[in-house]
């Protein structure tokens, strides 16, 4: 068997056939419903071990722990990878999966983060950013992103200037869709790459005056603003923005008038 496009199976198959599919590239590994503990940690350690071919690694379904399963590292054809945890930071060692192209990491916590760069990563779905540096840090480590998808929050009692992450670094980032949870942001505080080409934005409560920040990305083809983006009856777009849009979506705002 060289190769099982989708494979559902729960803890008892996979323990049952442990070394068995040696040649399995594509793994999709949950547990039944009834036995899934969200706070409960599961070793899932055997699977790097005994299935070294794997392209496809989704285990977002369960919690590994604190910590990233070892010997993911070594698994050298990985393209899709997908976690779920308390774990508080991408482990250096990912750096040595020159073929990863997409990450997607659930955790319960946000407090840390590794300073090695995962060069090869273009996509990646990340929970939560906090502003401040730390979430800096971390888009910094993954300079050849091209889609994001992340929630950004901004602490309403924080007594420490917490600047919004600066995206605009992600110069080859193509897709960014991020939904936004604090204080409003002003106008300068926050800004997206000139490469963007689909962007949606959730939860910002923008005033309409400051969507020209949006209208002068020049590749811009798809905007979808939903629940709250911006906040206000009328929208008047200036002459000269948006000359590449093709797609526009307006979902749950309260907009009345569109002067275009």
């Amino acid at each position: 068997m060289k190769s099982i496009g989708c494979v559902f199976l729960w803890i008892e198959s996979i323990l049952l056939h442990r070394g068995r599919l040696v040649h399995l590239s594509d793994l999709y590994y949950s547990l039944p419903p009834l036995t899934i503990n969200p706070r409960r940690p599961y070793d899932v350690s055997f699977i790097p071990v005994n299935y070294k071919r794997l392209r496809v690694l989704d285990l977002e379904s369960i919690n590994m722990g604190a910590a990233f399963a070892s010997g993911i590292e070594l698994l050298d054809d990985l393209r899709y990878l997908a976690v779920c945890g308390d774990m508080e930071a991408i482990p250096p060692s990912l750096a040595n999966l020159e073929n990863l192209e997409t990450l997607l990491v659930k955790s319960f916590n946000d407090k840390g983060s590794s300073k090695d760069e995962i060069q090869s990563l273009i996509s990646l779905s990340f929970p939560c950013f906090t502003c401040g540096k730390v979430a800096d840090d971390t888009i910094k480590r993954f300079p050849n992103l091209r889609k994001l998808k992340c929630i950004v929050v901004k602490p309403r009692d924080s007594m420490v200037l917490s600047l919004f992450p600066a995206f605009e670094s992600l110069c080859m980032l193509e897709s960014l869709n991020i939904s936004y949870y604090g204080n409003v942001l002003k106008a300068g505080e926050w800004n997206f790459p000139s490469s963007v080409k689909k962007l949606t934005l959730s939860h910002f409560h923008l005033p309409w005056n400051d969507i020209s920040v949006i209208g002068r990305l020049q590749n811009l083809e798809v905007l979808k603003l939903k629940a709250e983006a911006f906040e206000g009856a009328s929208w008047t777009m200036e002459e000269g923005e948006f000359l590449n849009l093709k797609y526009l979506k307006l979902d749950t705002l309260d907009i009345i008038h569109w002067d275009s």
